[in-house]
């Protein structure tokens, strides 16, 4: 019975102590949150780069479609196209000319709206770094 019982104290001891260890560690990260704007990702594989100019590959693909926000989107299954940062395109030219509608409401994370003008940055620093995804885009010529 004493042995039970000192059994019962010393896992209520040890318990305790984690739940303060881990509730302190809590605190602490959403204070380094706060103060580094540190963001943590989860991944089954190593994730060597989160630039989409950069980075191409299943996994990085699956993490940047979190991250970043594209112009259109595919979801379903079978997958359809629907706006996403564009309200809408137009095509001319036999298919050589394509222009985009941005949402109004499209903001940076630091509050910026989103532009034509940044999503041509985009684009032509996509095609000047010339890795990852630029070998899809390296016959476009962006206009604002």
């Amino acid at each position: 019975m004493k042995k039970t019982i000192l059994a019962v104290i010393l896992i209520l001891a040890v318990s305790l102590s984690l739940y303060f260890i881990l509730r302190n560690q809590n605190k602490t990260t959403e204070t380094n949150l706060q103060k580094e704007e540190i963001l943590y990702i989860g991944s089954a594989v190593d994730l060597y780069n989160i630039d989409p100019a950069v980075g191409f590959d299943e996994a990085i693909s699956s993490t940047l479609k979190n991250l970043y926000d594209n112009l259109y989107r595919h979801v379903d299954n079978p997958p359809r196209v629907i706006p996403w940062l564009a309200e809408n395109y137009e095509v001319q030219d036999n298919g050589l000319t394509w222009i985009f509608t941005l949402r109004k409401d499209a903001y940076f994370h630091d509050g910026s709206p989103v532009t034509s003008y940044a999503v041509k940055y985009s684009f032509d620093r996509l095609l000047k770094i010339n890795k990852g995804p630029s070998y899809m885009f390296n016959l476009i010529c962006l206009r604002v």
